[in-house]
């Protein structure tokens, strides 16, 4: 009974429940990545390593960029200070700068239209400052 001046509340049923079945929530259907996104990232790793080299750094592409279990990066470049350290490249609308730069000494953003950022640790910035500068050595990662 509904209090005057007050229209009924209509409930809906359940989706599944319309049907005579359980309640169980629709399954998602399976993201499917084509060959644009890949194509896409490896154009801009290869747009990183030619601003890298063409900065004076060593620099190379990992094989399988990153796919392969010894190989944890996109790119690997020799710094001042830091020695070797491997580069995640991500090309990406929207970041998630935290477990991107997990277990890497840099990580390389290119937003779309828009130049490209790099993202270190403040202990790898000071570690690179210090090889620059003379006075701290040069370690990988």
């Amino acid at each position: 009974m509904t209090k005057p001046g007050k229209s009924p509340v209509l409930e809906r049923p359940v989706k599944g429940e319309e049907a005579g079945g359980g309640t169980s929530p629709p399954t998602p259907r399976p993201r499917k990545a084509g060959r644009s996104p890949k194509r896409k990232g490896e154009r801009v790793e290869r747009e990183v390593l030619a601003l890298l080299r063409g900065a004076g750094l060593e620099a190379r592409r990992v094989p399988l960029s990153g796919s392969a279990p010894d190989y944890p990066g996109d790119l690997e470049v020799n710094l001042p200070g830091l020695g070797r350290v491997v580069v995640e490249v991500k090309a990406r609308r929207r970041v998630a700068l935290e477990g991107w730069l997990d277990g890497r000494g840099l990580l390389i953003i290119k937003p779309d239209r828009k130049p490209p950022l790099a993202v270190l640790t403040l202990e790898a910035l000071l570690r690179l400052v210090q090889g620059l500068s003379g006075r701290g050595s040069s370690t990988g990662r």
